[in-house]
Formats: structure tokens, C-alpha cells, sequence
């Protein structure tokens, strides 16, 4: 039987410590030792995926996110040296050797070794360029450590950037992946499951990498 590596690349979250809300509240039953939990958080915390929903027209939720979207085949690219708040172009991608290691219908990861050491603010962000750059390799979805669009870049950018991947070209994103430098394989099988909840703009997921499999 073939060896396979697990590597674990989803954030660990903290009630009451998170920027954004995320609450649970106990739950005790009588002439019992069991217990149980109510849980108050937001759709966009940790590791999560965004659905076409989150556009606001209208589109699926995650609880109608395709597996097929989610799961697959995938490939690490790793943008290094970058500078605060430094803006990744499509070259990036490209000197990351994205020309020959991505294919269509591939999950891409982008590294930068941001996310567990910058402030949201100063992190790099993917720019319209890169975005096309992406589309016209057919990839499938796309995932990263860092952001898309912190608020230095705007309103407009964020619907850019949207509009490119998700509206026209039909590829989710997967925000606040972690431990990405952990990967030894260029090439894995990636998991990142959405809760099946209905009427959900994003969901958190469980990203896992298999390396290995493929």
C-alpha cells in the first residue's frame, strides 16, 4: 500500500479571541455528564470558502458548492520575498513556476508566508492580473494565506477581483489557508469541504493536502 502524507492547512480558531465573532455557550443536561454547544460566529472566519452567494446576486450557497470544486488535484505556488502590503502580479505567479506545474482544472495554493506572522492589513494582495492570469489557465479554485482585497486597496478592486474569478469565470476562493510551507510536494490531492447549510454566503472548511495520492 502506498504511503500518503496528511498536512493540516486550516487555521485553528479561538473563541472570544478572534477578530471577528465567534462565541459558544454551554449547554448541561440534567442527571447527565453530557454536554452540548451553541455556536454564534460569521460565515468569513478562519479557513473558509466562498460561495456565488457572497456576490449578492443571487448565485448558489455554499451548501451547493460542487465537491468536484472543492476537491482534486492541486498545486503549490510559493511567492517569496515579498514586500508589506506588496501587490502580486502575474509574473509572480509566472517566477513561481505557475506556467509548467499548473493545469487546467487544478486547485492552486498561493503561499506567501503571511498569514500567521503580518497584520490583515499589510499582507500582499492578488491583483486583477494575476486574477486573469489564473482564469486563462482553467483552474478550478483558488486558495491563499494572504488576501484578496484588504481595505488599502478599495471597493473597486474588491468587485474587480470578484468579478474576474467567481462571477465570470466561475472559481471559488478559499481564503486563510495555514501551514502551506509545510508542503514537500508540489503536486497533492486537496480537500476543503464546506458545511452543507443552507442559505450561506461562505463556510468554514477543514483544508487538507494528501500528498502522495497523486
Amino acid at each position: 500500500m502506498r504511503k500518503y502524507r496528511i498536512v493540516d492547512l486550516s487555521v485553528r480558531l479561538h473563541p472570544g479571541r478572534e477578530e471577528r465573532r465567534l462565541e459558544r455557550r454551554l449547554i448541561t443536561f440534567k442527571h447527565t455528564e453530557k454536554i452540548m454547544m451553541e455556536l454564534d460566529t460569521m460565515t468569513h472566519i478562519g479557513t473558509h470558502v466562498e460561495a456565488y452567494l457572497h456576490l449578492g446576486k443571487g448565485g448558489d450557497d455554499a451548501s451547493q458548492i460542487l465537491l468536484d470544486d472543492v476537491v482534486g488535484p492541486a498545486v503549490y505556488l510559493k511567492i517569496s520575498n515579498l514586500k508589506l502590503k506588496e501587490e502580486i502580479h502575474a509574473d509572480h505567479l509566472e517566477k513561481a513556476g505557475g506556467g509548467k506545474k499548473v493545469q487546467k482544472g487544478d486547485i492552486v495554493l498561493l503561499g506567501t508566508d503571511s498569514f500567521d506572522h503580518i497584520d490583515m492589513v499589510d499582507r500582499p494582495v492578488l491583483m486583477t492580473d494575476a486574477g486573469k492570469w489564473l482564469v486563462n489557465k482553467g483552474v478550478k479554485c483558488v486558495g491563499y494565506d494572504t488576501h484578496l482585497l484588504p481595505d488599502i486597496r478599495g471597493r473597486k478592486h474588491e468587485e474587480q477581483i470578484h468579478t474576474i474569478l467567481m462571477e465570470e469565470a466561475k472559481i471559488l476562493m478559499i481564503e486563510e489557508l495555514t501551514n502551506l510551507n509545510q508542503l514537500r510536494e508540489e503536486r497533492f490531492f486537496f480537500i476543503g469541504v464546506p458545511l452543507k447549510i443552507e442559505g450561506l454566503d461562505s463556510s468554514p472548511i477543514r483544508a487538507i493536502a494528501i500528498e502522495g495520492l497523486i
